[in-house]
């Protein structure tokens, strides 16, 4: 009987076990599937973006190239003044570079290589988001406008021109592609060109995938190197630098107040003042945050105050909106870091304390020399709790900051997702803005979480 009781119980073990893993298989796909997705369609271009049901694959960016040759189209316009020629064809290349793009949406790059007498006059590359992004115009606006400002066109794209070859100086032989097939792509990109007629002088077309242009998305977020020089203008760089000046600035409030308020409550106050002031901090934390945003929006208006309390005499002050000071000040100190640094205080040996007193240390140099480093774990708690907090806020943010400049990241993902009647948005591109904000979070909590299972292990310690 012992030996069946034993041959039961294991068998019922194995079933638990395998039971377990099964339950925290599923449960970790479900927590990980809406990353992955997120992650998909962030590289994703804007036609599957809308597919349904959506795509749950990765795919490689399809690059439209083009060859075109504009030997006949010179040949009609050899009595042109030669600026005026070169202009002409600087016009052609932009529509062939911009066109692919507004007809197919399919497409997140177009390359040209133009040519006359077989030589390579003009090349041209154009990501459709810079297309989108800053000269929507001439993907918006049909093939008249890239046309008739072909110089603006080489300035502001990856594009290169080779007057020689007009002189009848060689560069290079340009590519020559087969007909593409119609059931393909490039086949029916290929249709919808001849079929918008667009583009002059013969010319033919591939389409190939590209794992550079597999980011497009981001890129569009992160922008070109231009707007690194300028962190003044409303962008996605900008909005990221300050959710990162809001959070650290939030964080760094929280640490340095909070951990001398719980050090006060545990080892300074007596046991009566302590508890008055436990319970007021209880108070606090019982407040819907909604019902405080008021006479704090009022208060950052008009700081310190508006009016004289109870009154509505109102008081000379200094209008914080639209500033750093506005999105920190309320989160200097919370009631609830207050009491987890006094819960953690109380928990340390009273004896080390007692010592330094005997040995005429002061209140300050107890804190900074013994209390200090021997709170890391909850530093690093508080660090994690506080960030994720701040860097995911945006009802405050949204109140205060109501210029572009001075958003964060999490108003700007908002109003690029085309919330708040700002037009529809881009899946794609908003999802690689949610990525990128998703990094910092990532990375603290990377950073920080050995700290978190010290400070997790350490409360079960005392006792």
């Amino acid at each position: 009987m012992a030996a069946i009781s034993r041959v039961t119980k294991s068998t019922e073990n194995r079933v638990a076990l395998v039971a377990v893993y099964v339950i925290a298989t599923i449960w970790l796909i479900a927590l990980l599937f809406p990353l992955y997705y997120t992650v998909v369609l962030s590289t994703a271009d804007r036609a599957a973006t809308i597919e349904v049901p959506p795509r749950l694959d990765f795919r490689l960016a399809r690059v439209a190239t083009i060859s075109l040759d504009l030997t006949p189209f010179v040949k009609e316009n050899m009595n042109l003044p030669r600026a005026e020629l070169e202009k002409a064809i600087k016009g052609e290349v932009a529509v062939a570079a911009a066109r692919p793009l507004y007809l197919v949406r399919d497409l997140m790059a177009s390359r040209v290589i133009a040519s006359v007498n077989g030589q390579v006059i003009a090349e041209a590359y154009v990501p459709e988001w810079k297309l989108g992004k800053y000269y929507g115009k001439w993907e918006n606006m049909g093939p008249d406008r890239p046309r008739a400002e072909g110089d603006q066109f080489f300035e502001a794209f990856e594009a290169t021109y080779y007057p020689q070859v007009l002189d009848g100086q060689a560069t290079r032989s340009a590519p020559a592609f087969p007909q593409p097939q119609p059931d393909t792509l490039a086949g029916k990109t290929f249709q919808k060109l001849v079929a918008d007629n667009t583009l002059k002088g013969d010319w033919m077309l591939t389409v190939d995938n590209s794992l550079n242009d597999t980011l497009n998305n981001f890129r569009w977020a992160i922008g070109p190197a231009e707007i690194w020089t300028d962190l003044r203008q409303a962008s996605v760089p900008r909005w990221f630098i300050n959710s990162m000046i809001y959070a650290i600035g939030a964080v760094l409030s929280q640490l340095i107040i909070s951990s001398i308020a719980g050090y006060a409550l545990s080892r300074l106050w007596s046991r009566r003042m302590a508890y008055w002031l436990q319970l007021f901090f209880l108070a606090t934390m019982m407040l819907p945050p909604f019902m405080i945003f008021l006479p704090l929006f009022l208060m950052m208006k008009n700081f310190p105050l508006p009016t004289v309390p109870f009154t509505s005499i109102q008081l000379p002050g200094v209008n914080l909106m639209n500033t750093f000071f506005a999105l920190i000040l309320p989160h200097t100190a919370w009631g609830f870091s207050i009491l987890l640094f006094r819960g953690f205080f109380d928990q340390l040996p009273d004896e080390l304390f007692q010592a330094a007193r005997i040995d005429g240390s002061s209140e300050l140099h107890i804190f900074l020399r013994i209390a200090i480093p021997l709170s890391q774990p909850i530093f690093a708690t508080l660090t994690i709790f506080t960030f994720m907090a701040i860097w995911a806020e945006f009802a405050w943010p949204y109140l205060v900051a109501n210029r572009q400049e001075m958003w964060t990241l999490s108003i700007g993902l908002f109003q690029s997702a085309g919330a708040a009647g700002s037009g529809g948005g881009d899946p794609g591109r908003s999802t690689a803005m949610a990525v990128i904000s998703a990094i910092p979070p990532l990375f603290i909590f990377t950073f920080f979480q050995r700290y978190l299972v010290g400070s997790i292990a350490l409360t079960g310690i005392k006792g």
